[in-house]
């Protein structure tokens, strides 16, 4: 089966090549009006790819990730570079930054947005599509050593609800197990439509919409305005989505919705 072929390369980069070269053409990722192809996406992530390595090397650097078309790049380029990126949720505020780049030792942070942390002293020192890359003056409650496992690729941050977020290290090789074991139980199709609401950093996307959707073919559609049913709704009547990705209490919201009706919500899969 040529997607099981996919999960089997040699490494992510390698079968993400293969998978943008099987369904080229094809639609990767949809945002509101915008969309790419698997060929632009691959192009994309080979420039982030060479920017990480290129201003970072080995370095770890904190991303404020949003859920948009050049997030996705990002995210994949990062992990296909020789840095190790630390996705974070975009709404942390400036103590929670600051917090996490103090536990992680780590003096560099890329936001879309503009950051003031001047108790820090931010230097932005490049810009890339859009992305800002500041790099840390002083850390003055940072911990010594940044204590990364050998075959860390990656970090993302626990919800938090139990205190503050604690960062889990992933290596790419779990990255690709967790998309396979997703695909295998889901049986994503070429061509198929993935609703997320889920935001790129959580664990819920990363899990369900990254590797399961790019190695299959299938289109990754991530939601674009608030979250309220009126926009869902809207998505629903343009895309079709075939599987739809989301947190309990947007079921809820739907549920208690007249507007959502059964001739609109018509998935082959609820997640």
């Amino acid at each position: 089966m040529q997607t099981k072929q996919l999960f089997e390369s040699i490494s992510l980069e390698t079968g993400l090549q293969k998978a943008c070269s099987i369904y080229g053409n094809n639609t990767a990722v949809a945002y509101g009006e915008q969309e790419i192809t698997y060929n632009q996406l691959m192009e994309e992530v080979q420039v982030f790819k060479a920017w990480f390595n290129l201003a970072l090397g080995k370095k770890t650097v904190l991303i404020r990730t949003n859920s948009n078309l050049n997030n996705v790049s990002l995210i994949l380029g990062s992990i296909l570079s020789e840095s190790i990126p630390l996705f974070c949720d975009p709404v942390w505020k400036e103590s929670e930054l600051i917090k996490a780049l103090e536990l992680n030792n780590c003096f560099y942070l890329i936001s879309e947005e503009a950051v003031q942390l001047p108790s820090i002293q931010p230097q932005e020192i490049e810009i890339l599509n859009g992305f800002r890359l500041y790099k840390i003056s002083k850390l003055p409650n940072r911990r010594s050593g940044d204590n990364l496992l050998p075959n860390t690729s990656f970090c993302r941050f626990t919800s938090g609800s139990t205190g503050f977020s604690r960062c889990l290290q992933f290596s790419e090789k779990a990255f690709i197990n967790a998309g396979f074991n997703w695909w295998n139980a889901a049986r994503y199709q070429s061509g198929e439509r993935i609703y997320c609401l889920a935001t790129l950093n959580n664990g819920l996307a990363f899990n369900t919409s990254l590797v399961a959707t790019f190695f299959s073919g299938a289109q990754l559609l991530l939601h674009k305005g608030t979250l309220v049913p009126s926009v869902i709704r809207k998505t629903f009547e343009k895309y079709h989505p075939d599987v739809f990705v989301a947190f309990p209490f947007i079921y809820e919201m739907l549920l208690n919705n007249e507007k959502i009706t059964r001739d609109i919500f018509k998935v082959k899969l609820a997640i």
